[in-house]
């Protein structure tokens, strides 16, 4: 298979490359980016370089490449924007968010550059770091927590899942659990689908549309953002646990796709046992009761406005 990233490099010092190709290889390249940072949302821009000078006017323009929720674009940062007298002392520069498509064939092929490539790859590795380092610590205390004694989780989902109308979500959780010591790769199946009913409830529950991945990571994201929960400022230790869920509710999903009876088998691939099947209904289960209960605390304060 090419390498859009040597090619790119390459692409970047021959002026008899369309810019049709250019733009090609930047969204082959994107792709590649968007393949493998699947598991974690990072983002990560490059260094600047100047891409525009006009020594007259004193005009420069700047650009950076910017990865960011599966997309590369570009962030501008030009010299007329950024007068000194246009801001006060200390205020932040403007910068412009611009697709690939906007840019001029000149722009990307500056972008191009092997010293601007790396500098994208070494900050994207440095949120890589960060962001597994934090949900490490998430599962840890997820780990803790589970050890704790706690309310019967079943009875809790019933009960809950009853006052907010989602009779769906008990059914998928008591499938789930009573196929676990019997077939491990459907319980693991059954969680993930447990975890979507859900998801599918809360989102119409508050009037919003599905998104158009109806995939487990894309209605997490969703339920996320109408509990509030990625606006609201919270505590370090509040954060690991929420990275902690956002941990098992990736995980459920690639068991699903990896081991769970949804698609087929790959040669050679080991089966999960039981007891690892056993670990992701359970862990279903507690994201299941936290939500559930969000969701009736987020109800309660929407009344009460």
């Amino acid at each position: 298979m090419e390498d859009p990233f040597a090619e790119l490099k390459s692409l970047a010092g021959q002026k008899t490359m369309s810019d049709t190709q250019l733009l090609q290889k930047f969204r082959a390249f994107e792709a590649r980016f968007s393949e493998a940072l699947e598991v974690a949302e990072v983002y990560g821009m490059s260094k600047y370089c100047t891409v525009e000078e006009l020594p007259i006017d004193h005009y420069v323009l700047l650009a950076r490449l910017r990865f960011a929720e599966g997309r590369l674009c570009v962030e501008t940062n030009s010299s007329d924007d950024n007068r000194d007298d246009y801001f006060e002392p200390g205020a932040e520069p403007i910068t412009r968010i611009k697709n690939l498509e906007e840019c001029k064939p000149s722009w990307l092929r500056t972008l191009a550059k092997s010293d601007v490539l790396d500098s994208l790859f070494a900050n994207l590795a440095q949120g890589l770091q960060k962001h597994f380092a934090t949900s490490k610590e998430g599962m840890q205390a997820l780990s803790t927590a589970m050890n704790l004694p706690i309310r019967n989780i079943e009875g809790e989902i019933e009960r809950l899942s009853k006052e907010l109308k989602y009779p769906a979500v008990p059914i998928d959780w008591k499938k789930a659990q009573d196929v676990t010591g019997i077939d491990p790769a459907d319980a693991t199946t059954r969680a993930n689908q447990m975890l979507e009913t859900l998801f599918k409830h809360i989102l119409m529950d508050f009037g919003e549309t599905f998104p158009r991945d109806q995939s487990i990571r894309p209605l997490y994201k969703a339920v996320m953002r109408v509990l509030k929960m990625d606006k609201k400022p919270l505590s370090s230790d509040v954060m690991k646990m929420l990275s902690g869920l956002t941990t098992i509710v990736q995980s459920i999903g690639d068991l699903r796709t990896h081991t769970g009876t949804a698609h087929g088998r790959s040669p050679g691939e080991t089966p999960i046992d039981s007891q690892q099947a056993s670990l992701a209904v359970n862990a279903a289960g507690i994201t299941a009761l936290f939500l559930l209960e969000k969701v009736k605390v987020q109800k309660e304060v929407d009344e009460g406005n």
